[in-house]
């Protein structure tokens, strides 16, 4: 039998800079926001201001991706706090996520010719008529294995609403054993899937085994590694710096932005590259009865990554820009005891990993055994996303986070992914 379904149409509506009329769309979301501020600072001198805020900076987590090979890039992770921090802090990030994206390759043919007739068919199709004596460059990518992330965050305060952020990050994988994995392990998912929603073994998981580490990759030049449970280390660094403008017609309608630019020395044998990336967050705070308060925010970034590389390594991403935005609602309340609860929902999108433009030139092959046989691959040729929601208590002197990342398009890199922050603030 064999599976087609599971990619995106072209028409799908994303955040992608490869369409302009998603451009339209995200440039529709200044312009309201832009509205918004202008007319609510038109008013009149002598019209009820809206309550001063008196809830807390925003605290929320690091919720990037798991990915497989997002992991060796220093990725933008977006900043939602309305306010310079006010003190130093210490903050400790621990994330684990399920990634299971089953053995696929594909094949660029080196004659451009030969790549346009095989464009006659659907890509799907491709593989049933492609001549593999062609010459032809090819990679593939096999990974099944619980992905963990360990981050170390240091913000320092500067003067005149400035932030610096020093981050170190580290991962690991392994099988995902309880109790270390609890809903995000084969298990667990398997289980959900068959009692809950999806059917049976919907990801052929059981067919390939659970509880398995297999990562292989070879790169468009033919290089190649894999990786074992345990295995691991540190994969990068990032410095960024934040600037928050106190402008006296935002802080009059309550509405908040920042600016940012970050610096990422990518320091795994996979990935050896620095990486460079602008961002910005616009926002607006909705208080009510004194104690509660909704706030919401969008963020974008840009990512020049790999601009200069310090060794070989691996081709693991080709577009040179990785775009992002995470669009955020929460919901805040002080507690009769002092703690401040924040309920929040983020959905994140990034740019992908290949131009999509390129994906006409592969050929791709593998075993079709579900209709998602593909993904592995094709889901680096389109917009990624995902939902996360996320609980953060705090109170004057710690933070402590917690949420669960869901990927609903099913590209199941990560499939299910949870993590928890730790922030202590000094001084």
């Amino acid at each position: 039998m064999r599976f087609v379904m599971g990619y995106p149409k072209k028409t799908d509506c994303c955040f992608d800079p490869f369409r302009d009329y998603c451009k339209v769309k995200v440039l529709l979301i200044f312009l309201i926001f832009n509205f918004w501020v202008s007319f609510s600072y038109s008013q009149s001198e002598n019209d009820t201001l809206l309550p001063a805020s008196r809830l807390q900076n925003i605290i929320l987590p690091n919720t990037l991706g798991n990915h497989p090979f997002g992991i060796y890039i220093s990725r933008i992770s977006h900043n939602f706090q309305k306010t310079a921090a006010k003190r130093p802090s210490f903050t400790f990030n621990y994330s684990n996520g399920n990634v299971w994206a089953p053995y696929v390759k594909a094949y660029v043919p080196h004659s451009e010719t030969y790549s346009n007739e095989l464009n006659q068919y659907e890509w799907h199709d491709k593989e049933r008529v492609y001549d593999k004596s062609v010459p032809a460059e090819s990679y593939f990518l096999h990974a099944d294995a619980i992905y963990r992330v360990y981050q170390f965050k240091f913000e320092l305060p500067l003067p005149k609403n400035q932030e610096l952020r020093i981050n170190a990050r580290a991962y690991s994988i392994d099988e995902g054993y309880a109790p270390y994995s609890m809903i995000t392990s084969d298990e667990f998912i398997e289980w959900f899937h068959s009692n809950v929603a999806g059917g049976e073994d919907p990801f052929d998981r059981r067919l390939y085994g659970l509880n398995q580490v297999d990562v292989r990759y070879s790169d468009i030049n033919g290089k190649a590694f894999s990786l074992y449970s345990g295995d691991g280390g540190l994969n990068g660094l990032e410095a960024a710096y934040y600037i928050y403008p106190q402008w006296g017609f935002l802080k009059k309608n309550l509405v908040y932005t920042n600016f940012g630019t970050q610096l990422g020395l990518n320091t795994s044998f996979v990935n050896p590259t620095w990486d460079w990336g602008l961002m910005s967050t616009i926002g607006k705070s909705f208080p009510f009865k004194d104690r509660f308060e909704f706030n919401l925010s969008l963020s974008l970034g840009a990512l020049r990554q790999d601009f200069a590389r310090y060794n070989d390594g691996y081709v693991i991403a080709s577009s040179p820009w990785l775009l992002s935005n995470d669009l955020m609602l929460s919901f805040g309340m002080f507690t009769k005891k002092g703690g401040h609860l924040l309920f929040a929902t983020t959905w994140w999108r990034q740019s992908p990993f290949h131009a999509e433009s390129n994906f006409d030139k592969i050929v791709v092959t593998g075993p079709r055994v579900s209709p998602h046989w593909h993904t592995t691959l094709t889901h680096m040729y389109r917009v990624i996303s995902a939902n996360n929601f996320i609980f953060t208590y705090s109170k004057s002197f710690y933070a402590i986070s917690i949420y669960l990342r869901e990927d609903f398009k099913v590209d199941n890199a990560p499939d299910g992914q949870t993590g928890i922050e730790i922030k202590v603030f000094i001084l």
